[in-house]
């Protein structure tokens, strides 16, 4: 039961939307129709770059001897006919023989050929967001669920991938996050032998290029992690008597089934209407939140370090402006040099497709992480795992968003080297993800829930 109900929160189909107008540019630069015919698709709890949704869930279930395909569409678990589970999951985290095994171990996987086909080699980088979005939402909703959440991102990827039933080519594994306490699992409680079932193809065909094959293929490689010339992360500074401080965030707001089923990105739809400074403090706080509750389940001191900053314009009480959130001071410090042009406007100006209206949002909260990985311990592994949680931040932004009845839309398609500068971010940290969030009107679409 509690398994069920997270799945469904976090990846199932769980609403259907109907546009009987078509789809629009609702940019002032392209107010048109682009789709004109009406147009009606499955909508899931979580945000997805263009909706493609390229994320797969397995369930690893050692006492239960299976290995399951879980079916978004039919809220269902399909049972791969695995055998030997438990040595196998074992031998996949790189586990002692005898070592206790959680209840359940959710296995994520990218499934390229979902985005690959409309987002080409920037499918590899945005597939690891996505991905990152849904491993937030579940450690959200996990933890309120199980006593013991674990997330663990380096394993044998070929041994996790077979587990799977899946090649590693066209789908591979990126996460693994162990539900429960563990328990004793001997091998003579291990699955047996079964014949697998055919599963329908997950995508519109299209192969990896060969760049993104060989970075696909670095980044399954697990280094030694005592690489020579590693550039260790600049430490934390926020002494600085430059504050705007912050209220509290706010804490009469939570997080409802209703907020996870119909979070919503409406970004084309923003109004320009001002938002309480409460509203900033809260989402700013939050995804700091959830990042941190993300780097301690995963157990791992090398992982990776993010900065948020946001770009402000119709907040009560704050100047508009760029600025950097300092979480321990829960407090703005002004960034960059300040322009006379509107942040929202720059902003706008930066996007490579002007399909959203971010010149009428609130705010904008940008996501910054070291760009060069190449030095990291993990080697290429490393920018896989920052994206992760690039788009666990992004995941967190939009929920609680959500959850104060706020508009929002990530963006990444966007000039970040123009953002970096008015931030006056320098190496080694570049911003990777924008949400833009504001009051916004509802879009004309129709939409019904699905009830499981």
């Amino acid at each position: 039961m509690r398994l069920g109900t997270l799945l469904f929160q976090t990846v199932a189909c769980s609403r259907v939307r109907w546009q009987p107008g078509g789809t629009v540019l609702s940019s002032p630069q392209h107010p048109g129709l682009v789709w004109p015919e009406s147009h009606l698709s499955l909508r899931r709890p979580v945000p997805s770059g263009g909706a493609m949704y390229p994320t797969e869930v397995y369930v690893a279930a050692p006492l239960a001897r299976a290995v399951y395909h879980y079916d978004p569409a039919r809220h269902e678990l399909t049972n791969l006919g695995q055998p030997h589970v438990a040595a196998s999951l074992r031998a996949a985290l790189r586990l002692a023989r005898d070592a206790p095994l959680s209840p359940f171990a959710l296995v994520l996987t990218h499934r390229f050929s979902k985005n690959l086909h409309k987002y080409k080699n920037f499918a590899y980088r945005l597939g690891a967001v996505d991905l990152g979005v849904v491993l937030g939402r579940f450690v959200s909703c996990a933890s309120a669920a199980f006593d013991d959440v674990k997330v663990q991102v380096d394993f044998d990827d070929a041994v996790l991938n077979e587990i799977c039933g899946i090649s590693g080519a066209d789908e591979s594994a990126y996460a693994v996050i162990q539900l429960g306490a563990p328990q004793s699992v001997s091998l003579s409680e291990d699955g047996m032998v079964a014949e697998r079932p055919r599963l329908l193809e997950r995508g519109v065909p299209a192969r990896p290029s060969s760049v993104f094959a060989a970075m696909h293929r670095a980044a399954c490689e697990l280094s030694p992690r005592n690489r020579l010339g590693h550039k260790a992360v600049p430490q934390e500074c926020e002494e600085t008597t430059d504050l705007v401080p912050l209220p509290a965030a706010r804490s009469d707001v939570s997080i409802n089934n209703h907020t996870l089923m119909c979070r919503t990105s409406n970004g084309a739809w923003f109004t320009g209407a001002p938002v309480a400074v409460d509203v900033l403090a809260t989402v700013l706080h939050r995804t700091h939140e959830a990042v941190t509750r993300l780097h301690m389940i995963c157990r791992d001191s090398d992982l990776p370090s993010l900065r948020l900053y946001c770009a402000v314009d119709r907040i009560d009480q704050i100047e508009p402006g760029w600025y950097r959130y300092l979480p321990t001071r829960h407090a703005l410090t002004p960034a960059g040099a300040g322009r006379a042009i509107s942040p929202s406007t720059e902003l706008q100006a930066a996007l490579y497709a002007a399909t959203v209206d971010v010149e009428r949002s609130a705010f904008s909260l940008h996501v910054a992480t070291v760009v060069d990985f190449r030095s990291d311990p993990r080697g290429a592994r490393a920018y896989r795992v920052q994206q992760l949680f690039v788009g666990a931040a992004v995941e967190a932004a939009t929920r609680w968003s959500a959850a104060m009845g706020i508009g929002s839309h990530p963006l990444h398609g966007f000039d970040a080297h123009r953002v970096d500068e008015r931030y006056g971010i320098g190496d080694p940290f570049g911003v990777q993800a924008q949400v833009s969030i504001g009051k916004a009107r509802p879009s004309g679409s129709l939409e019904g829930s699905v009830i499981a």
